[in-house]
């Protein structure tokens, strides 16, 4: 039988691992460094009492229309009748510039401030919306967007209330990221999300999911259901690629040999790990830069605009010079207590008697460098060693499973022919291997 390792327990280690036991029948063993599966999907528990309660730190919303082949997942694993719709309703408030609404919380959301009614920039953020769709949509469909034109260069024929008061919040929250980095993102990469997951449309909110009782039912179905050998809390060291196709794994318990390894780590973690990285490893691997982001689980609701009109699902607010995104967790997620539970991104005046939990994340940085180099991926041919995760795409959960599936299914031709004769069999219709909507791009 072939021996597989696959290093990583996110949502690509855990895919990848669960396609390579079921649909080839290989022997496989998924190494995770902590002492949970999941990764990203990182749900805790807080005491209440009214109970315990659920809620997630990381990974909070899918789409079900743009996220297929997680969707598929999903019913393989047979939880997605454990989600329920997601509140994707957004607060942009302004402290220094004395501006704020909200979208998707109703007329007293939008018309909160009763300035806005006369305040021309005001009215021109959603002039340039409807402006900005029409020309986005066109671009990107005609492909007419030059790979080195950033977010800023693209949005400079709009208003600057347009830019700070709506997109660079908005970017900011989905990515996860400092507002700095923003406007130096290609603005190819990010207007093709925008289309795949119909924000151009302005269509997409009644697609978005959640998980009753986080996304952990998930992560747990998987390990229920997972017909190979897990290693959690086991530290991978070393990748060695040795002569005849054969691949060493080094590990905090020791070494073992597998036919093929495949690293579902971050792009700068699998270059670290590989004991002797081929020059285009190193070029395309090392492209990829990743920023460090604290997360905070709290109930200090300062950090919030005191107008309950303005308590949204997705919070960014600016003050002195700081953009800070907040998710109110009770809107995201079915969370069943009146305590007002937060998650807040970065170093932020958090009263610390009112920290639950603080989290350590980091988000891949897709700048011109990172997106040049997802072009190249498919020719990344590593012997017995393959490469995945959601940094292939836009950085998400449906990137991080489309990602494994491809390396899974390329496999079978990149193994010995002696073995592939003697040794593989696929047998499971269950490997359907689909390009979804927010991989086209690429």
């Amino acid at each position: 039988m072939t021996r597989i390792a696959v290093v990583g327990g996110g949502i690509s280690g855990m895919t990848a691992a669960l396609r390579a036991a079921r649909d080839l029948r290989a022997d496989v063993t998924l190494y995770e460094s902590a002492a949970v599966l999941g990764g990203h999907a990182n749900t805790v528990v807080v005491d209440d009492p009214s109970g315990p309660i659920a809620v997630d730190t990381a990974f909070l919303v899918y789409n079900r229309l743009h996220y297929p082949r997680f969707v598929a997942l999903l019913r393989e694993l047979g939880v997605e009748d454990e989600t329920c719709a997601a509140d994707m309703s957004a607060s942009f408030v302004d402290d220094d510039r004395d501006m704020r609404y909200a979208l998707l919380r109703g007329l007293g959301g939008v018309f909160c401030q009763k300035e806005n009614l006369l305040r021309p920039a005001f009215w021109r953020i959603f002039l340039d919306l409807a402006a900005f769709r029409r020309r986005a949509r066109a671009d990107v469909r005609a492909d007419r967007i030059d790979e080195a034109t950033t977010l800023g260069a693209y949005l400079e024929p709009y208003s600057a209330a347009f830019r700070d008061h709506f997109v660079v919040p908005l970017t900011a929250a989905i990515w996860s990221l400092p507002d700095e980095h923003v406007l130096l993102y290609p603005a190819r990469a990010i207007l093709a999300f925008f289309e795949n997951h119909g924000l151009l449309a302005g269509r997409s909110g009644a697609a978005w999911r959640t998980f009753r009782g986080g996304s952990r039912v998930y992560v747990d179905a998987f390990a229920r259901t997972f017909g190979g050998t897990l290693r959690l809390g086991e530290k991978v060291s070393r990748i060695e690629r040795r002569p005849g196709g054969r691949v060493i794994v080094r590990s905090s318990s020791g070494e073992a040999s597998f036919d093929h390894a495949v690293l579902a780590t971050h792009a700068d973690t699998s270059l670290a790990l590989l004991a002797a990285p081929t020059r285009e490893e190193r070029a395309l691997l090392g492209a990829f830069r990743y920023h460090p982001t604290t997360v905070t689980l709290h109930e200090d609701t300062s950090l919030l605009h005191p107008d309950p009109r303005l308590r949204a699902s997705w919070n960014t607010v600016r003050r002195r010079g700081v953009l800070r995104i907040t998710y109110l967790l009770n809107r995201v997620q079915p969370v069943a207590t009146r305590r007002e539970l937060l998650l807040t991104l970065g170093d932020a005046p958090i009263r610390p008697e009112k920290v639950l939990r603080t989290f350590s994340y980091a988000h891949p940085i897709f700048d011109a460098e990172a997106v040049s180099a997802q072009r190249r991926l498919a020719s990344l041919d590593g012997g017995a060693v393959s490469f995945c995760g959601a940094w292939a795409g836009h950085g998400f959960h449906e990137d991080g499973v489309v990602a494994a599936e491809r390396v899974i299914a390329a496999l079978p031709a990149r193994l010995p022919a002696a073995q592939r004769a003697s040794s593989w069999t696929v047998g499971s219709s269950r490997t359907t291997f689909g390009t979804p909507a927010s991989a086209r791009s690429r």
